[in-house]
Order: C-alpha cells, then sequence, then structure tokens
C-alpha cells in the first residue's frame, strides 16, 4: 500500500500548482494575449511547466 505521507505531499503539490496556474491566467482575456508580446508568451511557458509537471 502507498505511503500516505507521499500521498498528501504528491496531492499538495498538484494543488499548489493549479494555484499558479489560475493566478497566472488572471491576467489572459484571449488567445492572443499568450503570443503578442515576449512576455505572454512567457505566461504561457509557466503555465504549461506547471502542468507538465
Amino acid at each position: 500500500m502507498p505511503d500516505n505521507e507521499l500521498i498528501l505531499e504528491i496531492l499538495h503539490q498538484i494543488e499548489d500548482a493549479a494555484k499558479k496556474v489560475v493566478l497566472r491566467f488572471k491576467v489572459i482575456n484571449n488567445p492572443n494575449d499568450f503570443t503578442d508580446t515576449a512576455s505572454g508568451m512567457e505566461k504561457m511557458d509557466a503555465i504549461c511547466m506547471m502542468l507538465i509537471r
């Protein structure tokens, strides 16, 4: 049986990542916000990295 502490830690990491994604999406109003500027592309990269982990 998996270690309960490990499961809780993984769930905590998922929760933290989800909160970061929501926070980073707050400044995005439409898809072009990701592609029109360098900072938008950095924002998209940061969101993608949170989803990959």
